[in-house]
């Protein structure tokens, strides 16, 4: 993340293979010391996944390789990136995500029912650090 000549990294905490979900406390811990060691930002998409994966119905995180996120994966990490590098409050993402197309048409890219997404930023939010989505890093406009 840059501005003018100034630069914040941002790690960008990954997530456990859907086989594997006891390494995600090995990866989260790599990820905080290389944050400490580096400096900047940890976005902790993976403990977002965790926390997830725990839930009483968790929601299909994975693509079926098992290393790729599904829509609803790469929407819980949006929200997680969205509130360590601009401070937002992730309660206010949409359901639905869409981009225009050459041919002038939407093409979702996520679509969501109110609970999924409620479910999906309640887990973005909870792993977040509590300043996280206070504060916008001393450099970011």
């Amino acid at each position: 993340m840059c501005s003018s000549d100034l630069c914040t990294a941002v790690w960008y905490m990954t997530w456990a293979r859907a086989a594997e979900p006891e390494a995600q406390d090995r990866l989260a811990e790599q990820y905080a010391k290389a944050c400490a060691d580096g400096g900047g930002l940890l976005a902790p998409v993976g403990r977002a996944w965790q926390a997830l994966r725990r839930e009483a119905t968790p929601p299909k995180l994975h693509t079926e390789v098992g290393s790729h996120p599904s829509p609803a994966g790469s929407y819980v990490a949006a929200c997680v990136l969205y509130a360590t590098m601009c401070g937002g409050d992730v309660g206010k993402f949409p359901d639905r995500l869409a981009v225009r197309g050459d041919d002038g048409k939407d093409k979702v890219l996520v679509e969501l029912t109110a609970a999924e997404g409620k479910q999906l930023r309640a887990a973005a939010a909870a792993a977040l650090p509590t300043t996280a989505q206070a504060k916008k890093p001393a450099n970011a406009k």
